[in-house]
């Protein structure tokens, strides 16, 4: 959902705070814990394989791209993709930049 410096998803805070078990949250940002590795594990054993490797491929696709980004170019492509604009802080600004850019 939209929300004032960036996206918001109660399904992902949802997710992390009633399992504090499976993920870390730290100055590096959320990610798993040793115990969600297995979980992860335990998941991906539950897959079919092609599947699995199908999933792969395109997390490190995105990521190719998206790794790339600065962080204010990824907010505006989020913004812009998902209508988020009107909620945000910060729109106006990437779209000002923009127009002096382009």
């Amino acid at each position: 959902m939209p929300y004032r410096l960036g996206t918001y998803s109660n399904s992902a805070e949802h997710i992390i705070e009633n399992n504090p078990e499976l993920f870390v949250a730290d100055n590096k940002g959320i990610y798993l814990s040793n115990e969600g590795k297995q979980f992860s594990s335990s998941v991906q054993k539950e897959m079919h394989p092609e599947n699995f490797d199908r999933l792969i491929q395109s997390i490190m696709c995105i990521r190719s791209v998206y790794d790339h980004l600065t962080d204010d170019v990824l907010m505006f492509l989020v913004y812009i993709s998902y209508g988020y604009t009107e909620k945000s802080d910060r729109f106006e600004g990437f779209a000002e930049a923009r127009k002096t850019t382009c």
